[in-house]
This record gives structure tokens, sequence and C-alpha cells, in this order.
């Protein structure tokens, strides 16, 4: 407190007492006098402490609750909201010298504590390589990176021209040689799109989304099946209903990517997209987001609906073709995730007692604890096949989940305003060039496992492969290299799930998309 430290005289550096006022400060007097960095970490040490008005020009501050920051000096001329938890984006205001409030809208102020900022990367030009991010809590499912240029601003500018992105070409192809090459509005908009949908490598399978899909055929009319039972910790696997095709109930509409992603932000309160899975939905999944309720409905409306996949924790749901009656109750697979709710007869369910049967979980593939095999977890993203076509230094953009989750139930990163955090800078050269840079001659660069280099001042972090209570690790292997083509990949992955032995490659997630049921 200002009139606790500086009314009977301070001497030394850490005083701070030059804008003590004896005729306006007593000893009920709430200012402090700190410079703004101190005010800060005093905030964090107060509780209950939720923002703190500094001045710019002298050591001077004011610690609030939450709500509005009200109490202030006159003379104050900065406002900054702070927030402790991680994940926020906050308004930050000013007020002129004399202004009774702070009405001025300066900017926005996004608070993180998931990802590690502040990392070089090193890579080479026209090579495929990687870019890995370390942090806390992250999540490959909905946290993303966006490559801006050297001069553009995170949570401002679009994505930088020079990478080489699937689709993204200024060249017309021989088909078309009199068409004229795309705009630059159109390239940034296809450039967006990936970065958006630019999942990091990982080992997530679901399960009920990886079946080969039967076309839609109503059948016959039949009976009148009104009432559901349940088949817990199990789904109907190779029976899901194309649902990209079929409009009874708005069906297709409420495809998981086309109203979480392709028109994304989706606003009401029929979104449910916090069942959508970004980057793993694409334009061919049968994934629906959607409640258990709007989803049994729905069933009931599309003939031919048998019953539904629905995830036990999430709005996310499949419908099922009538051949899963075959299935139930001992065809059905298991899996923890999911619950299969399915159509009977209202005569039939009051007079025979309920089935539903309790599906053993499938037993989880065991490797050594240590073993990093290349996945992402929550300490580490891995964003692979990124190409520059040339040298020069890039900034790159980090998307926070949380600050996402704030913004509106089942929001994603869809524009450059959402990749607001700054998290480190990508110099594509030689690694011969940048030695002659001070700032990389006394630091450390560690390999990453898909390319590049991650650089740091000191040390390298250290990451902990995740494992179960049994000191095991569910990861599946990794049966690519780095040093493969993406097309050299696909064909050894290929191989691997044709030919490689059943036991291990039906629990694989790398097989999922070849699987036959």
């Amino acid at each position: 407190q200002c009139y606790a430290r500086c009314s009977r005289g301070c001497s030394g550096r850490g005083c701070y007492c030059d804008a003590f006022d004896p005729d306006t400060m007593d000893a009920t007097s709430k200012h402090l006098c700190l410079p703004p960095t101190q005010c800060r970490d005093a905030c964090d040490a107060t509780t209950g402490c939720r923002h703190f008005s500094a001045h710019g020009d002298s050591n001077l501050c004011l610690l609030g609750g939450a709500g509005a920051a009200t109490s202030r000096d006159d003379d104050a001329t900065l406002f900054s909201q702070y927030l402790s938890g991680a994940g926020t984006r906050q308004v930050v205001c000013r007020a002129a010298t004399g202004a009774a409030s702070f009405s001025r809208n300066v900017g926005t102020l996004v608070v993180t504590r998931r990802p590690h900022v502040g990392v070089d990367w090193v890579l080479r030009p026209e090579t495929r390589q990687s870019i890995e991010v370390l942090g806390a809590d992250l999540d490959f499912l909905k946290d993303r990176i966006m490559v801006v240029d050297c001069q553009g601003v995170c949570g401002v500018s679009g994505p930088t021209q020079a990478l080489t992105v699937p689709n993204l070409s200024t060249e017309p192809t021989a088909a078309c040689c009199d068409s004229k090459p795309p705009t630059r509005s159109s390239l940034e908009a296809t450039a967006m799109a990936f970065f958006n949908t630019w999942v990091p490598v990982n080992a997530f399978d679901d399960a009920p989304s990886n079946n080969t899909e039967p076309g839609y055929v109503p059948p016959a009319a039949g009976g009148d099946q009104q009432a559901y039972t349940v088949a817990t910790a199990s789904y109907c696997p190779a029976n899901n209903i194309d649902i990209t095709t079929v409009t009874t109930g708005d069906a297709n509409l409420h495809q998981c990517y086309s109203k979480c992603t392709l028109n994304a932000p989706c606003e009401g309160d029929d979104c449910f997209c916090d069942g959508h899975y970004v980057g793993y939905d694409d334009a061919a999944s049968t994934a629906l987001c959607l409640s258990m309720e709007r989803c049994q409905a729905l069933c009931l409306e599309v003939e031919g609906c048998y019953g539904i996949d629905m995830h036990a924790s999430m709005p996310r749901c499949f419908l099922n073709t009538v051949d899963c009656e075959a299935l139930v109750p001992d065809g059905l697979n298991a899996d923890a995730s999911y619950n299969f709710y399915y159509k009977v007869d209202v005569a039939r369910r009051l007079a025979a007692p309920a089935r539903g049967p309790v599906l053993a979980a499938t037993p989880a593939r065991r490797l050594l604890a240590s073993s990093d095999v290349g996945y992402s977890w929550s300490e580490i993203l891995r964003y692979r096949y990124i190409q520059f076509r040339s040298g020069g230094t890039f900034k790159v953009c980090f998307c926070d989940k949380d600050v996402m989750a704030e913004l509106g139930a089942g929001r994603v990163c869809s524009g450059a305003e959402d990749y607001a955090v700054d998290v480190g800078t990508v110099h594509v050269s030689g690694v011969s060039c940048l030695v002659s840079m001070r700032r990389f001659q006394r630091g450390i660069c560690c390999s990453q496992w898909w390319g590049g280099l991650r650089c740091y001042p000191d040390t390298c972090p250290s990451i902990t492969v995740p494992v179960e209570a049994d000191g095991s690790t569910n990861l599946p292997p990794m049966i690519v290299t780095p040093d493969q083509t993406p097309e050299e990949q696909e064909q050894t992955i290929t191989t691997w799930c044709l030919y490689g032995p059943e036991d291990v490659t039906s629990l694989d997630a790398n097989c999922a998309a070849l699987r036959v049921q």
C-alpha cells in the first residue's frame, strides 16, 4: 500500500514512491505503489483479484475483483483486465487523462498457458518437414496452428502464401491453360481451410466412423416401432446410413462436418458442435452432431433406421440400418465410448425382458512405456508435411481451444482472428546460415520426429509419453518412417493392414479405413 510504504518516507530501489500523494492517500486508500509488472504479480498473489489498473508513466496501480473496473485514479492511462486462468480473450481499454471511465477499446488480449511460446523452428526449403508445439493440456482434435509472414500479426494476418499446400497453386493446369490463375483472396481462403483442418499426427480412432457404409435404400413400411432399448458400451459395425444424401428430417444438414466446419461458425440451439471431431470428420463422414433425444427422434423419422450409435459423453451419433437387428446382442462391437440404442416394438418390449448385453472392453494394446512413436498427445502436437517454397522467416500463430470454447459452444478455429497467440518463429534456411545468427550460437536445437529442428536458448523441454496405471501405453505402433514420402507411407500402411497379423491389425487405428467388416 502506498500510504503504509511512503507516508513516513522510504529509500531504496524498491520503494516506488514517486506517485505517492499525501493529500489524497491515507490509511484507507487502496493505491499500491508498484510498477505494472509487479502490480500484475500482486494480482496473482491476491485471492479474488481479477484485474488491475496501472499508470503507464508512474508506479501506481489498483487491484480489482470480479465485475467492471470502476475504482480508478483519474490520471490512470491504462486498464488491463487480467485473468489467471488459461484460455481467455479479454478487451483492453484505455482512458485519457481526466476521463471518467475506460471507454476506448484499444484491442484484444488473449491469455493462454497451454502452448510454449518464444520457440524457434529451423526448416529446410522445398522439403516436407514438421512443426512441433509443446505445452500442457494440448488437444490435437481442436488446437490448431497457422503460419503467417514475418511482418504479419497473429490474430490479424491471414496465412502466408509461401507454403506448398495441397490444392493451393498459382499455376494453371494443362486442362485449363486458358483459365486465369487463382486470385490472392482465393489462395488465402484455400490456405486458411488447410490450416483450419490441419490435424497433428495422432492415434485417434472413432470406431463407429470406420465402417463401409451402405447406400441409403428406404425399405417397405413396417410395423410401429416407437421404443428404444440400449446395449451399453457397444456399437453396430458396418451399417451406418450415409446421411449425406438423406434430406428427411434435415439429416444431411446435421452432419457434423457440414454445420460445424463447412458452415462454421454454427449458431443456434441445434448446433451441438461439441460432438464434432474437427479434422477427423470430413465431407464423407456419417457423424451427426445431435443430442441423444434429437438423434433418436431423427431415427424414428428416417425410414430404414433401426438404431443409433450414441457417444456416451458428447452430442455425437450415427444412424444404423435394419441389418443391425441381426447383430443384437452378440454381434455388436465393444466400445466404452458409445452406446447402441435400437428400436423395438412396444408390444414386444412389454412382453419380453429387456436385453442389453454387457460387453467386455476391447483389450488395450500394450507397448513399452518409454516408446515415443511419433504421435501427438497432451504435451506435444506434431504437425507434419509442411513445405516452404523458398527461404524466409515466418511466424507460427496458435488457435487455443479454450479461447474458442469461451466464444461459444462448438466454436472452432475458422478465421485469422482465431489464431491470436504468437508461439514462435520459423526460420526456413540452411543450418549453416543460421549458425551465423547470434541467438543460435549459444542455444540448443532438438530434432523433431517428422523432420526439422526446435531451438531454445538453453535446454530442450522434456516430454513424457502417456502411460496407464500399470506403466504401459496405448499408443499403437507407427509403421511408417519420417523419411518416407506421403505416397510411400500410404503404401506401407496398406500393405501392413492387408498382410499383417490379424490380431494386431484389427486393433490398429491406421487400418481403420481399410477394414473389411
